[in-house]
């Protein structure tokens, strides 16, 4: 199984907070029968954005560190990147700098002051130079949620949608084919994280 929202490289993000915590989280992944994990810390929420070669360095230690404890997990770059008008400047085209894995694929977060028409704009520029968007945790958004035909919309035109599902989603009268929900080889529905903090350097997802 492939975990493609993880929160467990140290001291980035509201993830893991030590190295032993992230091996635990590993051991439990393991556990739980994940062989493939894509390490996923929050870029550009309340204005930071940690570089794409941090998150390189620390994926490669991490991983390091996991061979040494023989814990049996292929760990792999990406990113949650918040999207508002600061996502446009940094994700350029013809890179892959915070994609999933070395893919086209990235991984957006909205906020509860996202407007949809705005969102679809970006969403759909970010297309235009090349990127394959896929919403993290999408039940968290209540616009989305009281209007799943503007989600429904999205993912007609290639947008893919991540959900933690800690509550039932709506129930859609059209609900899409299975190959639309997810990429071959890029489950959905496995999520990863540490305990939630309040303070910095970040906040909650």
């Amino acid at each position: 199984m492939i975990d493609i929202h993880s929160h467990i490289l140290y001291d980035i993000d509201d993830g893991s907070e030590s190295l032993d915590m992230s091996l635990q989280m590993l051991r439990m992944s393991v556990d739980s029968g994940v062989t493939d994990i894509i390490a996923t810390p929050h870029v550009n929420r309340q204005g930071h954005i940690p570089a794409w070669q941090t998150i390189l360095d620390k994926v490669a230690a991490l991983q390091e560190e996991a061979d040494k404890a023989q814990i049996p997990i292929r760990i792999y770059t990406g990113a949650e990147v918040e999207l508002n008008g600061d996502t446009l400047r940094f994700m350029k085209e013809n890179h892959d700098d915070y994609c999933l894995a070395g893919s086209r694929y990235v991984m957006l977060e909205l906020t509860d002051q996202s407007q949809p028409d705005i969102v679809e704009k970006m969403i759909y520029e970010l297309q235009m130079r090349g990127f394959l968007p896929l919403l993290a945790h999408v039940e968290r958004y209540e616009r989305l949620m009281e209007r799943p035909e503007t989600l429904l919309a999205w993912m007609n035109k290639g947008v893919l949608a991540q959900a933690a599902r800690p509550r039932p989603l709506p129930q859609w009268h059209d609900p899409l084919p299975r190959q639309r929900r997810a990429p071959r080889g890029i489950p959905h529905d496995r999520y990863t994280r540490g305990p939630r903090r309040t303070g910095p350097p970040g906040s909650q997802g």
